[in-house]
C-alpha cells in the first residue's frame, strides 16, 4: 500500500484537487461542498458493509459502476459528510497514517463509522485513541469549547 497524496487532476470542468487514497481508484468521493477523494471501489466495498450495498446493489451507484468506462471513475456525491473526517477516515483504513487524532478529529470520525458502518474496522485503534492523556497535546476540553 502506498501513502495517499493530493494531485491536480484537470478535466473538462477546470483543476480540481483530488486526494489519492488508491491510486487508479474507479470511485471519486465528493465529499462535503469541494473535497474530492479518489479510491477504489473494492477497499471501500471490504471496509463497509454500507458501501458495499451501494456498489454491488441495484442502487444509482452500483449501475454507474457496472456501466462506466475503462480508466474513468464514478462520482458518489456524499455533501453531508464531514470532508476532513471522511479523508482521515480513509487514510487510517488504508493504512496511509492518520492515526494522531484530537478529540474534535475522532468525535467526527467516529461519527462517519457510524453512519457506514465502519466501527469494528477501527476498533483495533480504539485502544491507543482511548489511552490518549489529556496533557500530551491532545486537549479534550479545548476540542469544544
Amino acid at each position: 500500500m502506498s501513502a495517499s497524496s493530493s494531485t491536480l487532476i484537470r478535466g473538462s470542468g477546470g483543476a480540481s484537487n483530488i486526494t489519492k487514497i488508491c491510486q487508479n481508484g474507479d470511485v471519486i468521493l465528493a465529499v462535503g461542498p469541494k473535497e474530492k477523494i479518489q479510491v477504489a471501489s473494492d477497499f471501500l466495498k471490504h471496509i463497509s458493509p454500507v458501501f458495499k450495498a451501494m456498489l454491488d446493489g441495484p442502487m444509482s451507484e452500483g449501475e454507474a459502476l457496472r456501466n462506466k468506462p475503462p480508466n474513468s471513475p464514478i462520482t458518489i456525491s456524499l455533501p453531508e459528510d464531514n470532508p476532513v473526517a471522511m479523508r482521515r477516515l480513509l487514510r487510517i483504513l488504508y493504512g496511509a497514517g492518520g492515526l494522531d487524532l484530537t478529540f474534535k478529529e475522532l468525535y467526527d470520525v467516529i461519527i462517519l463509522t457510524d453512519k457506514y458502518d465502519m466501527t469494528d474496522r477501527l476498533k483495533h485503534f480504539g485502544l491507543g485513541w482511548v489511552r490518549m492523556d489529556v496533557d500530551d497535546n491532545h486537549p479534550f476540553d479545548a476540542d469544544f469549547r
